[in-house]
């Protein structure tokens, strides 16, 4: 385990940035706050020195974000723009299920992974509608950044330790290791960067549903 928040990573202090994020409901989605919940409670013991813990509030699993675009530099008319690109884009996206899980440590976090982003998946649909809306509305190199893996990170690493440590110990006392995750809408939000604290705060712009429905500011 490593910092995760180093190099590349840091944000100039005060930069924020807009990002779509699938945000769990996990007042629907119980069995996915119980497989949160057990993984915490595996790493807690010994491998809080070297993780800062994702609370619940901020969990997220992130599908796209603005690149080389400061949300201070993206105008009140721009916002409205991409909400309604978003609208019109996802409006051909069904809702959808998928699996997360199982836990997993990597060299600089904890997670939990998410499928439905292989070709032809669920999860794939829904990022390239992401990735026109942004190109719509701030060009086709705000959209160029591919995101990693689909997942929902549950800690931050820190300080240096032994990962596969931290991977054997989930492995063996996560068990049942998958959940449900349900995707009905996505999130609009302007996040900050905790590099001290090593963590992501935002607020939300508008929440936008998968399917033909109204956006939410």
């Amino acid at each position: 385990m490593q910092r995760f928040i180093t190099g590349a990573r840091t944000w100039a202090t005060g930069t924020r940035k807009l990002q779509v994020y699938i945000v769990p409901d996990l007042t629907r989605d119980t069995a996915l706050h119980d497989l949160v919940t057990r993984t915490r409670s595996v790493v807690r013991p010994d491998f809080s020195h070297c993780l800062a813990e994702v609370p619940d509030e901020w969990l997220h699993a992130t599908v796209r974000a603005v690149a080389g675009i400061p949300s201070a530099d993206i105008s009140t008319a721009q916002r409205a723009a991409f909400t309604s690109a978003l609208t019109d884009r996802l409006a051909a996206v069904p809702a959808f299920t998928s699996t997360a899980g199982p836990p997993m440590a990597t060299m600089t976090s904890v997670l939990i992974d998410v499928d439905g982003d292989h070709r032809g998946g669920p999860w794939k649909a829904l990022d390239s509608a992401v990735k026109a809306a942004i190109a719509d509305v701030f060009g086709g190199a705000a959209s160029a950044m591919d995101p990693s893996p689909a997942h929902v990170t549950i800690g931050y690493g820190v300080a240096d330790e032994d990962s596969g440590r931290i991977q054997s110990a989930l492995r063996k006392q996560v068990r049942p290791a998958r959940a449900r995750l349900s995707v009905d809408e996505v999130h609009v939000v302007d996040v900050e960067q905790d590099a001290t604290a090593s963590t992501y705060r935002w607020e939300t712009v508008a929440r936008i549903p998968l399917g033909a429905g109204a956006a939410v500011a």
